[in-house]
């Protein structure tokens, strides 16, 4: 990994905390007051109803680690976020 790759990129579980306590991402929030349990929303592309806002999550990590740039969300969300 090259130096300016690691400056940019955020480990997945304070970065998943930071977006749980910001509350930018809907339907993400914690389930207990002890912050250790989470609910992430979830629906599959699958679905008839399955709009943009279901993948949020994956877009906005994938944006954090710089795999989008101005990608087409035509690709799963959930293959974007696996190859972070």
């Amino acid at each position: 990994m090259a130096e300016s790759e690691s400056v940019r990129r955020q480990r997945l579980r304070p970065w998943l905390i930071a977006q749980i306590n910001s509350g930018n991402v809907h339907g993400l929030s914690w389930l207990n007051a002890e912050k250790t349990k989470f609910k992430i929303p979830w629906k599959s592309m699958g679905n008839k109803d399955w709009d943009l806002s279901h993948g949020q999550i994956f877009k906005v990590r994938a944006q954090n680690v710089r795999i989008v740039g101005q990608m087409n969300l035509t690709v799963s969300s959930t293959m974007a976020f696996c190859m972070a």
